[in-house]
This record gives structure tokens, C-alpha cells and sequence, in this order.
């Protein structure tokens, strides 16, 4: 080992001291061009002929049987099986949460670009045997490549002299998903993979570790067109750990023996703070060593290990950001701070608990890493590595006007005539069209919705005429007496809008009228985003049919939590922070269902103008009534970016005849019109809900706000004395959210008596949670006694 005082060393001493050794086998790049170039031209025959010669195995087919795959099961230890299978766990926990994100931007009105996303379509994977056969390394590939989605997924390992491939990497293939698994090992597995043979698929790329002879036909391969991509470059495998004199020198020595166990050529380096911790660790390796099965081969490694003295924590991160260490390990007093200053590492293991072995077998992260310093540039395997994106583009004939002039310009500086004409023939025969304004709600629907020329039913072109004989209705009403039944209603019933206005404060032409706001939920969603481009964002725990209505028009969720108990606020900034170019809507219930709480006037408008041209704010308030706030549907028909949605369901108690409207901007109500049901009301839904929009029903709707407050109230402070009751939580709406010892116990008591109530504990943040509506004075106080009940 070499060791060296890093203040006592000149540049270029330093320069040598980080520098890798000149990978072995480079001077046997020829051989490997003829290994390859034979299996490109014999395909099966010589690939056959190299694997006798090579591996010494004589084999009549090269893919792995189902029965084969089946003994490899057998032949695994149940410990070993378990182990696997919890790695695997661990690997797509992890690698879940990765992947390409697809993107859609207008650039400038009329240009949209966009990138999707595809999985590679076809992926070799390779795994190693020898002394070592590295079962986990096809964990390590097979998981991200099937979290990718790539449709070909194959696996190349060479075989034993029997003609068998090790079942610890079989078995470690079937967990992974990888489907297919053939005999084959070295420069000629490569090959085969990269260009196919008559039974070896042919490749888009291929990923894995190997000798020296792999990594050199996976470089031939790569550079050539007919051939497949390849993950990353390949070294020897290394290490570097940094430590202080509080690190355990026993610890920091089975970390450095470890690595040196892959092979003589493992790269092994410990930067120390301390010249008695580097003395105490090399005890250490001397010590383990004898112990070590593979003594050998760790003692290959650690006759060119480099042991580095510096004289803080800021000169060792800078020693090892120089050098790029596959691994680096940190083993200091401030290790967590320390990560901040990484800025060359394929992967870093914070803290004396934190082993590199972890990360090679189970922790979740990929141990497939960049080696021989090309941290300074590359990343480890992920499922991005199995991705790749595509970039689209699309302009209407007013957003190509408006980029004709920069094209035009740039095309003449560069001299390319050809693609000036491109555009400006275009122009030429551009139709004389209105674009739609910039900062307008229009801009932010969707594009085939923008252009929809909507359905016009029958009763939205005439009614009213004596005779009707263009809707093939029949020409007979059912039920004498009744509404007219056999007629279709009106799509938008004026008289009912009118009211409605009056009610919320504000004109018929912001409205827009629907079964329940759940419609209005519904239209805003197929308006607004486009299947697998746009979001919206929700607040949970807050009402699910806005993410269900997202969920079937393919558009994804945002989540922005409230804040903590008791109040449950909306996060205004995180809301603002999560709405980029595919957020479209953002959905607040104020009051919110199921917590209760009010959104102040503050937050909503800040969140108005915030998304003001970026996206639409829908305020869900179907539960205002029973709040001290009148609301704001008097202000979204004037702002552009708010939408608010009221219900006749709660406080007017009209549930069963789903009568509710949206107050929005004229322009988002056009939107709205176009992907509506063309008879959204039925004609007793109208007629009911007209009969209480009068004075009077107004005023007893009001009356009734008022009682159920004060019965809120009431109920809230019998349960509050009542045993296993933990919180209940304040509430602007006709409702209550309880927190119980037992929610389960709880709803089973209730139900057991009759009386039905909402349990809310699986929820984000509600765990122990029970909603309860208030009833009338009796069943309040029913409920009650069940309750109490259940704690004598």
C-alpha cells in the first residue's frame, strides 16, 4: 500500500497518486474484433465453437429451458430465495420513483412542444460468472429495465463446463423479470447480443459488467452502426472512504476489504484526517485479512491501495471529488454535512452504519456504477438508462405566423435557402384567422377542445313552439298531469340560471348549471387536460372525485398536503410551486371535505393571482352556507382564473334532485358548453329546484344553515366529553371530523346500532379519523349514546 501526506505532495505527485492503472487486456482489442466479427458472420455456429473453445462447455442449444429455470428454484436455499425477493422489494421502491418525464410547453401561442417518452425497445443484459457470479448484478438490471417498460428484455451469463449457468442467477433473472436467458459469456455473448444470431435476439443495447474482453467488445459494438448502444464504460471496481479520528477503524478496514475482494485490480483508497487512524486501520486490514477467503485476491488489491493523510474534512472532499470514486464512504463526525460537498461519486454511504455492501445487494440504490473516474460525468444505472425521449412539435396556422419571421432570419444567416421556403410558402396559404389572446382561459384548454364545434341538441336550437317534431321524442307524455316528461328539458334552463344568479351574486352568463357539481368536476377535467400530457393539482386530504376524474380522463395528480392538524391549511406556496406547463387545474374545497376548515380570503387570492395564466383555480364550496363566509361567486365571472363551484345538495337539501352549478369567466363557460351533456338537468330536477330558489325557500334554506350550525356546536361539545375521543377538529361546514382511540371500534358501534358514519382514518394524515354529519337533534343525540356506550 501507498501511503502519502497530501500537503507534502506537488501536483504532479498527486496526479499519479489518483491516477487509474492502464486497464488490463487493452492490447487485446484485435482478438476481441475477430471474436466479434466471427459471431456477427456465423452467428449460432461460431458463436457454438467459441463457447467450447472459451468456456469449455459443449452446448446444443444456447437458451435456458423452462425446466432448467424451474431445478434453479430448487437448487436456491429458501434463506437465499427470501433474501432475494426482499432485495427486489427494495430495488423497485427505489426505482420507482425514477424514470423520464414526458413534457408539454407552448413555447409561444400556437407552438406547442412536447417530449414523450419510450422505453428501448429491445435490452441485452449480461452477468458475469466466474469465481464470483454476481446474482445481484441481475437484480440490479432486470428490475429498472422492467419498471422501464422495455418489451425485450434478455439476459446473456456464460455457462459452467456442464453446460449449466449458476441457479442463483437464474432464479435472480426470474425475479427481475427477465424472460429469456441464454448460454453465453465473454466478447462473444456481446456480439451475439448486438447483432443477433438464429437464436440470440438482436439488441438495441446492452447493459452489465464484465472482464476486460466484455468491456472491449461492448466499445467495439457501440461504435459501430449495426451494432447496440452500451451502458457506461467499465473498470475495475473501487472504493474510497473518507475518515476522521472518530471513525471505527475496524469498520473502515471491512469496508476497504470488501472492495479489494472483487479482484486484484480493485481500486481501494482511504483519505484520513489523521495519521493514528491510518496506522490503526492498517492493523485492521492485516487482522481481517487472515480470515478472508479470497486472502489472495485482496491482497492483489491492496498492493496499489493509496492511504491519503489530509488535514481537515475540506481537503478530503477534495481529494475525493479529484479522484470520482465508484463508492464513496464517509465515515466522519459530520458525514451528513459532508454530502453537500460531493460532486463526483457514483454512490455515497453516509455514516459508520452505512456499508457498501448495502448498496451492492439491498438497500434499494443500483450498484451498477460509473468506474475509472467517469463519476466526474456519468450517473449510475437507473430506469432513465432504459428510456429515451422523443421531441414533438405541433403549430397552428397562427403560431407558424408567428414564427416565420425568426426562421425566415435565421435560414437566410446560414444560407439555407430550402428551409426559408419551407415556412414562408406556408404563410402564403395561411386563412385569415383570429388567434386566440395571450393571458386568456382559453389559452389553457385543450387544443382539439379550443377548435369543438359542440354538439347542438334540439331544445338549444328552438323550444317553446306548439309544435315539436325534431327531437324524435314521443309525442305522449307517460304521466299526465306531471312535467312534460316525454319532451327533453332545456340544456340550460334560463329561468333556474336566473335564479341561481341572483343567489350567488352574480350574471347568468357565468354560469353553468349541471347533476351536483360532481358534472361540473367531470367537464373542467376533459376541458382542460389532455390524456397522459396534463395534471391537476389536489390538497389532501380533500374530496376524491377530483382525482377520479382526473384518473379517467388519463390525466395525473398532484398532491399538495394541507398542513397539520387542527386547522389543515393549504400550503399556498408548495400549490404555486407544483403548477408548471402540464398543471392545468388546481382543486381547493373551501369549506374543505372531510377536515371542515375554511380557506381565508388571503390564500384564495393569492392563489387567484398567482395562477393567473398558468392554470384555473376551482373552488369547490358546496359547504359555504355553513360558514361565516359568502363566498366567491360573485368574483369568478371577473377573474380569469377562478372557477367556483356551488351545490344545492347541502344547505338547500336538495341531494336528491343533483341540481349544481360553476360561476366562472365567460370564456371557460364557452369551454365548459362544448364537452357538456346535451341534457345535463332532467325536468324534475328543475322543477324542484326552482321551487326552492323563491323568497321563501331561500330564507327557510338559510334558517335551516343556522339550526344546523348551532346543532353542530352542540353535537361537537357533547362528543368532546366523551371518553376515546382525542380531538374533534373545528368546523365550517355541517359536518365533523373526530379523531377516536378506536375509529374502527367506533363505526362498528355506530353500525351496530343503525346509524352510519364516514370512516376517514386510511386517509392522508386523518389516521383515527371518523366524519360525522350532523342529523337532527334526536339522531345527534342517538349517536351520542351509542358513543358513550361504547366506552362504559
Amino acid at each position: 500500500m501507498e501511503r502519502v501526506r497530501w500537503r507534502d505532495a506537488d501536483e504532479s505527485r498527486r496526479a499519479a497518486l489518483l491516477r487509474r492503472p492502464a486497464l488490463k487486456g487493452a492490447a487485446s482489442r484485435e482478438a476481441v474484433r475477430a471474436i466479434v466479427e466471427s459471431v456477427r458472420t456465423g452467428g449460432d455456429a461460431a458463436l457454438r465453437e467459441l463457447t467450447r473453445r472459451l468456456d469449455g462447455a459443449d452446448l446444443p442449444g444456447f437458451e435456458v429451458s423452462a425446466r432448467e429455470r424451474e431445478a434453479a428454484f430448487d437448487a436456491v436455499s429458501p434463506a437465499r430465495r427470501e433474501a432475494m425477493r426482499a432485495a427486489v422489494v427494495h430495488l423497485e421502491r427505489f426505482h420507482a420513483k425514477q424514470g423520464l418525464r414526458e413534457s408539454d410547453v407552448e413555447t409561444l401561442p400556437g407552438v406547442r412542444c412536447g417530449r414523450v417518452v419510450r422505453p428501448v425497445a429491445r435490452i441485452g443484459l449480461y452477468a458475469p460468472g466466474g469465481t464470483a457470479p454476481l446474482s445481484s448484478t441481475v437484480l440490479m438490471l432486470g428490475v429498472p429495465a422492467r419498471l422501464a417498460g422495455c418489451p425485450l428484455r434478455i439476459l446473456c451469463s456464460p455457462p459452467r463446463r456442464d453446460g449449466s449457468i449458476d441457479p442463483h442467477i437464474l432464479l435472480a433473472a426470474a425475479l427481475a423479470g427477465v424472460e429469456r436467458i441464454f448460454k453465453a459469456g465473454g466478447a462473444q455473448a456481446v456480439a451475439a447480443m448486438a447483432y443477433g444470431t438464429e437464436t440470440v435476439p438482436k439488441v438495441d443495447k446492452i447493459f452489465g459488467p464484465g472482464n476486460a474482453w466484455v468491456t472491449a467488445a461492448k466499445t467495439l459494438v457501440a461504435e459501430d452502426p449495426d451494432g447496440a448502444a452500451i451502458d457506461m464504460p467499465a473498470g475495475p471496481s473501487e472504493v474510497l472512504v473518507v475518515a476522521d479520528a472518530d471513525a471505527d477503524p475496524a469498520l473502515v478496514a471491512s469496508d476497504l476489504l470488501s472492495q479489494a475482494e472483487h479482484g486484484p485490480d480493485s481500486q481501494v483508497v482511504l483519505v484520513a484526517t489523521a495519521s493514528s487512524f491510518v496506522d490503526a486501520v492498517e492493523r485492521e486490514l492485516s487482522r481481517q485479512l487472515e480470515s478472508l477467503p479470497r486472502a489472495a485476491i485482496v491482497r492483489g488489491s491492496l498492493a496499489h491501495a493509496v492511504l491519503v493523510e489530509v488535514s481537515d474534512a475540506r481537503e478530503a472532499m477534495e481529494v475525493s471529488n479529484r479522484y470520482a470514486p465508484e463508492h464513496l464512504i464517509l465515515q466522519t463526525r459530520d458525514a451528513g454535512n459532508l454530502v453537500r460537498q460531493v460532486t463526483n461519486a457514483g454512490s455515497v454511504f453516509v455514516g459508520p452504519w452505512s456499508p457498501e455492501s448495502a448498496g451492492d445487494y439491498a438497500s434499494g440504490t443500483n450498484h451498477v456504477l460509473p468506474t475509472y473516474g467517469h463519476a466526474r460525468a456519468l450517473s449510475g444505472l437507473s430506469v432513465e438508462a432504459f428510456q429515451k425521449t422523443v421531441t414533438v412539435q405541433e403549430l397552428t396556422g397562427d403560431g407558424l405566423a408567428r414564427l416565420t419571421p425568426v426562421v425566415e432570419a435565421l435560414a437566410e444567416m446560414e444560407g439555407l435557402e430550402a428551409h426559408r421556403r419551407a415556412v414562408s410558402l406556408r404563410r402564403e396559404r395561411l386563412p385569415a384567422a383570429s388567434a386566440v389572446e395571450e393571458g386568456t382561459p382559453a389559452r389553457l384548454a385543450r387544443a382539439t377542445v379550443r377548435t369543438l364545434e359542440p354538439y347542438r341538441s334540439a331544445r338549444s336550437i328552438a323550444s317553446g313552439a306548439p309544435i315539436l317534431l325534431d327531437a324524435n321524442e314521443s309525442a305522449q307524455s307517460p304521466l299526465p298531469g306531471r312535467p312534460r316528461l316525454n319532451r327533453y328539458p332545456p340544456p340550460q334552463p334560463q329561468d333556474l340560471m336566473a335564479r341561481l344568479a341572483t343567489l350567488y351574486g352574480t350574471d347568468p352568463a357565468h354560469l353553468v348549471v349541471g347533476r351536483g357539481t360532481d358534472d361540473l368536476i367531470d367537464w373542467l377535467v376533459r376541458a382542460f387536460c389532455e390524456a397522459r400530457e396534463d395534471a391537476i393539482v389536489v390538497c389532501p386530504p380533500t374530496y376524491g372525485v377530483y382525482s377520479i376524474a382526473a384518473g379517467i380522463q388519463g390525466a395525473a395528480v398532484r398532491e399538495v398536503p394541507l398542513g397539520p392538524p387542527p386547522r389543515f391549511r393549504v400550503d399556498v406556496a408548495s400549490v404555486l410551486a407544483a403548477v408548471g406547463p402540464s398543471e392545468k387545474l388546481v382543486f381547493v374545497c373551501s369549506p374543505n371535505n372531510p377536515t371542515g376548515g375554511l380557506v381565508d380570503d388571503a390564500a384564495i387570492r393569492a392563489l387567484a393571482e398567482g395562477l393567473d395564466g398558468r392554470a384555473l383555480l376551482v373552488l369547490d364550496e358546496a359547504y359555504v352556507e355553513f360558514s361565516s363566509s359568502r363566498g366567491w361567486a360573485p368574483q369568478a365571472g371577473r377573474i380569469a382564473s377562478l372557477v367556483v363551484l356551488r351545490t344545492l345538495s347541502k344547505a338547500f337539501g336538495l341531494a336528491g334532485a343533483r341540481c349544481g352549478a360553476g360561476i366562472m369567466h365567460p370564456e371557460v363557460a364557452d369551454l365548459i358548453h362544448r364537452v357538456r351533456a346535451p341534457y345535463p338537468l332532467s325536468a324534475p330536477s328543475i322543477e324542484t329546484a326552482m321551487s326552492v330558489l323563491d323568497d321563501a325557500g331561500i330564507g327557510a334554506a338559510r334558517a335551516r344553515a343556522v339550526s344546523t350550525v348551532q346543532e353542530r356546536e352542540r353535537l361537537a361539545a357533547g362528543l368532546r366529553g366523551l371518553g376515546g375521543v382525542r380531538e374533534v377538529y373545528p368546523s365550517d361546514a355541517n359536518f365533523l371530523l373526530v379523531r377516536f382511540d378506536d375509529a374502527g371500534a367506533v363505526v362498528r358501534a355506530c353500525r351496530a346500532a343503525g346509524i352510519v358514519v364516514r370512516d376517514r382514518s386510511g386517509e392522508r394524515g386523518l389516521a383515527g379519523c371518523v366524519r360525522i354529519t350532523v342529523g337532527t337533534p334526536a339522531e345527534n343525540d342517538s349517536l351520542l349514546r351509542v358513543l358513550a356506550g361504547t366506552r362504559e
